[in-house]
């Protein structure tokens, strides 16, 4: 396979190589494509999306897959990540791509309406409500971590959009990769066929400005400024979609602490914190902890105390996950935030404890309570305070920016805690610990993710069964789509396993294939004794097997 270059761009189907700077004529050229495709990417099958998920998937956990040497070989490198945090990255790459996960988030998501079907008829209300993609969709990616452009490519698939990833400067080269991986792993080619990759600067206003006014709809992960660019002069009838900036925070109780324990508190805090070394979203940037009714000297020993555990818990997880390089700004910035502190310990105002040698890790007990963004790379400021009621109103000021709060507390404060903080504004409150995890249907920053990139349209027709009225093309492709899915959920029995593995049944007209279950193959299997020649799937759940009379 022809080797990829870092700058190589990716349009519908072609790799070039040309590297010249995006025109405007590029940008019609690119969006006049993109328009030709909506319709067949629409009607695209659902389960085939995820068929191509299922296959990458196998790809990306196989250790030994070339791609994947490829990346872990140049990743540390590229993104300043250490090899551990990548290996990490590549499990959550494999539970991205999970095909029953994606089932799952899809059906959560969109009120179990599928794509792509006739949608949902209400017969007492004469009505079908049914998802539409909004058509052509532009990825603003951001670099901070490697796995945005893949998830943000997977949502534009599952919601039958036709998809231009516009590739961040910082991460130039997973994205490619995984792009070659989806081409390779593409059955029938449409799909490799329908997204583009491309790249320009954010200084070319004209070619932003292009994209604007010929796109449907625009996802952006960035800060204010790339966000702004974006929503200046939009038009009305492109939706904008926004992953900005946001910040997330822990709050200990002082139950919470006790019941839990100082040093178990502080090594959940510290993986919080190593996660992709404070890069992603929802990594705490600053601890609060509640020291209730005591004398100045008690507040301070104890903040310095936790603080001291925590250093202690960073230390041990950097043997196991390593921190990765830090950037000469944010160096600079550790530094500053480094001798502040140590100015503040000398005058008994807060206290700094900090990796030996190097930006590692930094831990800054600060007394008085403010809430400001850190540079990151595993940067966290301990705050302690006496009342909720002063985090809240800390927080509240942040309204909108604040994403993830994780908390250390007992059950009966946590509701009260979820109450107040919800009131606030918080998008995502969760036990610390579960910070950077959580499902992949979970709402992210207050809304479901693929709602916002479709239109969910609702029509009343009198005397209309949609099914009846479909054209036969579309009756078959439903009946092909649900033929696949039932054969791919008998696939997971062993009996079914054994006679369909094999077989090439992806229409109807191909069930003539599918040998008959006689008489024998029931009463060989019916046996419940004789589990390694029964029906039993191995699910906890059980189930039933019937037959007729006939």
């Amino acid at each position: 396979m022809k080797s990829i270059k870092v700058t190589s761009r990716y349009i519908f189907g072609e790799w070039k190589d040309d590297m010249s700077p995006l025109a405007a004529s590029d940008v019609e050229e690119i969006c006049s494509k993109a328009r030709e495709l909506q319709e067949e990417m629409a009607d695209y099958p659902l389960d085939e999306i995820l068929r191509l998920f299922g296959r990458l998937k196998e790809k990306w956990e196989n250790p030994s897959y070339p791609l994947r040497v490829e990346a872990e070989k140049y990743l540390p490198e590229a993104t300043g990540f250490s090899k551990e945090m990548i290996a990490l990255g590549m499990k959550e790459l494999s539970f991205v791509l999970d095909p029953k996960e994606l089932e799952r988030k899809v059906k959560t998501e969109l009120r179990g309406i599928y794509r792509g079907t006739i949608g949902s008829y209400s017969s007492s209300k004469q009505s079908v409500l049914r998802w539409h993609s909004l058509g052509t969709l532009l990825h603003i990616l951001s670099g901070n971590v490697f796995l945005v452009g893949p998830g943000s490519l997977i949502e534009g698939l599952l919601t039958g959009n036709v998809n231009i990833l516009k590739n961040s400067s910082s991460e130039t080269r997973f994205l490619p990769l995984f792009i070659r991986s989806l081409v390779e792993c593409d059955k029938d080619g449409f799909i490799a066929k329908s997204l583009a990759v491309i790249d320009y600067s954010p200084s070319q206003k004209d070619i932003i400005d292009s994209f604007k006014k010929k796109v449907d709809g625009i996802v952006i992960f960035g800060g204010e400024n790339a966000v702004r660019s974006y929503r200046q002069d939009l038009p009305a009838n492109v939706r904008l979609v926004v992953y900005g900036p946001k910040l997330s925070v822990a709050v200990c109780t002082e139950q919470g602490l006790k019941n839990q324990g100082m040093s178990e508190v502080a090594t959940l805090l510290a993986n919080e914190v190593s996660i992709w070394d404070q890069n992603a979203c929802t990594a705490p940037q600053v601890c609060f902890i509640e020291i209730k009714n005591q004398d100045e000297n008690h507040v301070k020993n104890f903040a310095r105390s936790f603080a001291k555990e925590v250093e202690v818990a960073l230390a041990k997880i950097s043997k196991t996950l390593p921190p990765g390089s830090v950037d000469t700004d944010a160096a600079v910035e550790i530094q500053k935030i480094r001798s502040i502190a140590e100015i503040a310990e000398a005058r008994n105002l807060g206290a700094l404890y900090a990796s030996s040698g190097n930006l590692d890790w930094t831990v800054v007990v600060q007394d008085k309570l403010e809430l400001e963004t850190s540079p990151l790379h595993r940067t966290i400021k301990i705050m302690p305070f006496n009342d909720i009621r002063e985090v809240v109103s800390l927080l509240g000021e942040l309204r909108g920016y604040i994403q993830t709060v994780g908390v250390s507390a007992i059950p009966e404060e946590k509701l009260s805690m979820s109450d107040v903080l919800g009131n606030a504004g918080i998008l995502r409150v969760v036990d610390l610990g579960n910070m950077a995890g959580g499902s992949i249907d979970d709402p992210h920053d207050g809304a479901y993710d693929l709602p916002q990139l479709m239109n969910l349209v609702k029509t009343d027709w009198q005397g209309f069964d949609p099914y009846d009225r479909s054209p036969q093309k579309r009756r078959e492709s439903i009946l092909n789509e649900r033929l696949r899915k039932v054969l791919d959920a008998a696939k997971r029995y062993p009996f079914y396993r054994k006679h369909l593995g094999k077989l090439d049944c992806e229409l109807i007209s191909d069930l003539p294939k599918i040998p008959i279950l006689t008489r024998q193959d029931f009463e060989e299997r019916l046996n419940p004794t004789r589990e390694s020649q029964s029906f039993e799937g191995g699910f906890d759940h059980g189930g039933y097997v019937t037959r007729s009379g006939g």
